[in-house]
């Protein structure tokens, strides 16, 4: 079961509660305080901003870690991205 904090906080994070562990996914500061829409089937998360429906995050939740990472450093570019090599 996953549940959600109402928006992000001041460090534009938001908190997922899945399986009794917390899980803090950051957004942006840009967006902290404003109402955003979080789509959570199974682990895979969508965080959009609800006025616009611009997606502002795409993640699966990692359950190994407590805050899960912007982009990851090790992360393969997802299709249609250049790698920066």
């Amino acid at each position: 079961m996953l549940s959600a904090s109402p928006g992000p906080d001041e460090s534009g994070s938001i908190t997922l509660k899945f399986h009794s562990q917390m899980h803090h996914i950051g957004i942006d500061r840009a967006h902290k305080h404003k109402r955003v829409q979080v789509l959570i089937p199974e682990r895979e998360i969508r965080v959009i901003n609800p006025s616009t429906g611009e997606l502002l995050r795409e993640l699966t939740l990692d359950t190994t870690r407590d805050y899960q990472l912007q982009n990851p450093r090790n992360a393969p570019p997802k299709e249609g991205e250049m790698s920066m090599m």
